[in-house]
């Protein structure tokens, strides 16, 4: 096991004077005439585990960065300083990502973790650790082999320039959006909604490497899991489409929310392999050179000549139920129900009112009915004929009724109209 100390500074007084900066080593030390804080941070590393202490003056909160709140992710405390313990194993909890040189055969871990100081500034840390090929925390030693009796050095070796250069190691991020905006883990959203991953380099590894996105699984943080991507190729294409690529060092895929019946968690892992530019594409089975689906017959264990890292790494979501929805958007699904309210009502009136105006209808035809018949038999009115044109008398009895059944019918036509 190897303990590496970091030492960082920032200011806790809201004025400050003058600043003079000096580097001994890895010390930073800030001189000021206000209040000052030095951050302190120590990472352990041992075979399977990454063990990193933060002393708790001037810090107000230390939690993992975007994995914090996971109750199974949290930072406990004794008397004097923050204490976060990260298991180095396959199942890389809390977000730990594992990086694998496939020429040396040696692997870093790293997470990155928030500090939050008294002055209310955040500071994201990345911490890590390096793992030789042969398990150990040391720095691995190079044995040459014994070099052939024939072979002779010359006296005299003229060099005529010296190139030295150093590739970084590749840090990679990745991120869900909804609607092109970024989210964090928790997302209010319903299963079926959907949404996009995206898996990308950092700046200063962009120019250098490109990504390609191997393989993946979900879990549900315990013993349930499903393949979704498998030798670069989407396994269900409906629920979660095959990852593209535009510029090498950013991959992207298409999917829909889904969740597990027990739980909310829904946890990606996956397989990222760098390579040195660009990684070789992949035959689709449309004829696509990229990242989608496999044709049949390829040969899914041929290495690209340029995969240099071998990179594991995960995310979550936490997908709500409808009930769990409901209730976050209460004000929303009041207005929602009291809007079917409101159009069940009104189907229920027109109901009511179409079987009122037919009923009305019915017993105009009956009153027209029996007045043309009394009519028939008895005749109400008087004509009077001569050179005058023909005036027509009605009784008072029958005028009456006759203007009741107008009104009726006028009456209906405003009802039936609105």
């Amino acid at each position: 096991m190897i303990e590496m100390e970091h030492v960082a500074s920032w200011i806790a007084s809201p004025y400050l004077s003058s600043v003079v900066q000096s580097n001994s080593g890895s010390d930073k030390v800030t001189q000021h005439l206000g209040l000052a804080y030095t951050l302190r941070y120590s990472v352990e590393c041992s075979a399977d585990t990454m063990t990193v202490r933060v002393p708790q003056q001037g810090v107000e909160q230390v939690a993992l960065n975007k994995w914090g709140h996971l109750p199974w992710c949290g930072v406990r405390m004794d008397s004097t300083q923050y204490i976060l313990s990260l298991p180095l194993d396959d199942d890389l909890a809390c977000g730990t990502t594992r990086v694998r040189n496939k020429l040396t055969g040696d692997t870093m871990y790293y997470n990155k973790m928030e500090v939050t100081t008294i002055s209310s500034t955040t500071h994201v840390l990345l911490v890590k650790c390096q793992v030789a090929a042969d398990n150990s925390t040391v720095n691995n030693i190079v044995k040459r082999n014994v070099l052939p009796a024939e072979f002779v050095e010359p006296d005299f070796i003229e060099i005529t320039s010296e190139v030295t250069g150093t590739a970084p190691i590749p840090i990679l991020g990745v991120g869900v959006r909804q609607d092109g905006n970024l989210v964090g883990g928790e997302l209010n959203v319903r299963p079926g909604t959907p949404l996009t991953m995206e898996v990308y380099l950092d700046d200063t590894s962009a120019n250098i490497y490109g990504i390609l996105m191997s393989y993946m699984e979900v879990t549900d943080t315990q013993d349930k899991r499903e393949t979704i991507i498998f030798n670069g190729c989407s396994v269900d294409p409906l629920l979660f489409d095959n990852f593209v690529t535009t510029t090498g060092d950013y991959v992207s895929a298409k999917f829909r929310a889904f969740k597990f019946p027990e739980t909310s968690y829904v946890l990606f892992r996956g397989t990222v392999d760098v390579c040195l530019d660009k990684c070789q594409g992949i035959a689709c089975s449309n004829g696509q050179l990229g990242y989608g689906r496999r044709k049949r017959g390829v040969d899914a264990s041929s290495f690209d000549p340029n995969k240099i890292f071998e990179v594991t790494m995960s995310t979550y979501l936490k997908v709500l139920k409808d009930e769990n929805l409901n209730t976050t958007n209460n004000e929303e699904a009041k207005s929602l129900a009291g809007m079917e309210k409101m159009a069940g009502d009104i189907e229920r009136a027109a109901g009511g009112l179409r079987k009122v105006a037919a009923d009305l209808v019915r017993r105009v035809e009956e009153d027209v009915e029996r007045v043309m018949e009394e009519t028939h038999h008895n005749p109400s009115f008087q004509t009077r004929e001569g050179d005058e044109p023909v005036f027509v008398y009605y009784n008072i009895g029958s005028s009456q009724s006759q203007s009741f059944v107008s009104i009726v019918a006028a009456v209906l036509c405003i009802l039936l109209l609105h």
